[in-house]
């Protein structure tokens, strides 16, 4: 299916791996130009050269903190003039776990897994208003809908940006539409998972057998397409709606 993406500019965060750079190659099998945005400049830039060499000439990248206003401003420079779509897949489960966190402890999860996303879209939405049909897409985690004994801080976070996309979506309607998509439980190099399944095998199999219907871990090319669609022309009348692409899992517990 053609999404009706293509010559289109967007955004996307945290795209030098995993999820985040999925989404990006998916938008540019669409046609659309991209630019990447990951922390680690190298990284960042391995994965920029990788796809340009496949989609020459619209593949652009900006290494910058996003918790950081500095790193926030650089990136919505490198941005340009106006956006079509913007996807935000920032943050990281791999948090303190525990409910006595200090104060420290909670910004740093706060800011990492909630506010960098809050005030990235709001850096973003004056270059989306100027754009074409413009679409906001943020990615979560089914942790922040129901308890699976992810760790506290990082659940009550992406708790906090489903609310916010949900609210975010009727201030900014019908001038952009925001979405948010919830990945249960996904695989990829360098992903939590990955740590999770070296140190603990036996019990992640369980887990798979026994909450997900599907019995297999996502891939990041899954919710992209989720995350793509939502952004696209073919999702026109979606908004405010918080898509779960997690294997079944939330409907078995």
């Amino acid at each position: 299916m053609k999404l009706g993406l293509e010559d289109k500019r967007v955004f996307v965060a945290g795209a030098s791996g995993g999820i985040g750079s999925a989404v990006a190659e998916a938008f540019l099998d669409e046609g659309a130009s991209v630019i990447l945005h990951g922390r680690n400049a190298a990284k960042l830039e391995k994965r920029r050269v990788a796809l340009e060499a496949k989609y020459a000439g619209r593949v652009s990248a900006v290494a910058a903190d996003l918790t950081d206003p500095e790193g926030r401003a650089a990136a919505v420079a490198a941005c340009g003039a106006s956006l079509d779509a913007a996807v935000l897949c920032i943050g990281n489960g791999n948090v303190t776990k525990g409910s006595d966190l200090t104060q420290a402890q909670w910004d740093a999860i706060l800011a990492q897994n909630f506010f960098a996303d809050v005030h990235m879209a709001s850096a973003l939405v004056p270059l989306l208003k100027k754009g074409s049909a413009p679409s906001l897409c943020f990615i979560g985690s089914i942790a922040g809908l129901q308890h699976l004994k992810a760790p506290l801080g990082y659940a009550v976070a992406k708790a906090a940006l489903d609310a916010y996309a949900k609210g975010l979506a009727h201030e900014l309607a019908p001038d952009v539409r925001v979405n948010i998509v919830h990945p249960g439980n996904v695989l990829f190099e360098g992903g939590r998972w990955e740590e999770i399944r070296k140190e603990r095998p036996q019990e992640v199999e369980t887990i798979l057998a026994s909450q997900v219907p599907l019995k297999r871990f996502g891939t990041p090319e899954e919710i992209a397409s989720a995350a793509v669609f939502a952004c696209s022309p073919k999702a026109s009348f979606m908004t405010g709606a918080s898509v779960v692409v997690d294997g079944g899992q939330l409907t078995s517990l």
